[in-house]
């Protein structure tokens, strides 16, 4: 009885929230949101917040992940990571994606992160060892050998790279004479 003396007051209150402009009311009781004619739709409480990898990324998020990037690349030989969950990829296989173009380099950090955003959202890196300088690439992450492989092979690469036993697995082209 206590508790429902207390709940009185505020059971015919409405939790809502208003925009800093005031532009829309988010009606949290009934999930219904309103403009500001009073028009109203259905809503849910995902919808309401826009998560990163719906919205189109401003120009200081792209700034950060860049530096983020190159801090990792300046730690490590090799990294896989994935730029919409933050994380390192730490298992499964990595298959890069082909060059978005024929004069593409491998060195330009912003074009590969424009194109991993664009697409799977993984973007590797590995030192040269012969001139010492991080060759970055777009990927796709996958949990099979087989399947990894014959997208690399469709991208025309010539490795996957397995993080399950850090290793680099060889592609072998099919040529027109052993496909039957």
């Amino acid at each position: 009885m206590a508790a429902e003396a207390r709940g009185a007051p505020f059971a015919g209150l409405r939790a809502a929230v208003i925009t800093r402009r005031g532009e829309q009311q988010h009606d949290v009781d009934d999930r219904r949101c309103r403009d500001e004619k009073g028009r109203g739709r259905q809503t849910t409480f995902a919808s309401r917040r826009k998560p990163f990898r719906d919205g189109p990324m401003t120009d200081r998020s792209i700034i950060l992940l860049l530096e983020r990037l190159r801090t990792i690349a300046a730690r490590k030989s090799r990294f896989a990571y994935d730029v919409r969950g933050h994380s390192y990829v730490n298992s499964g296989m990595v298959a890069p994606y082909a060059p978005a173009s024929a004069n593409s380099d491998p060195t330009d950090l912003e074009g590969v992160l424009n194109h991993a955003l664009e697409h799977d959202a993984v973007v590797s890196g590995y030192r040269d060892p012969a001139d010492g300088k991080m060759r970055y690439t777009s990927c796709r992450l996958f949990t099979d050998v087989h399947n990894a492989v014959v997208f690399a092979r469709a991208q025309r690469q010539t490795s996957v790279y397995n993080w399950n036993r850090l290793e680099e697995i060889a592609v072998v082209a099919v040529t027109s004479g052993d496909a039957q």
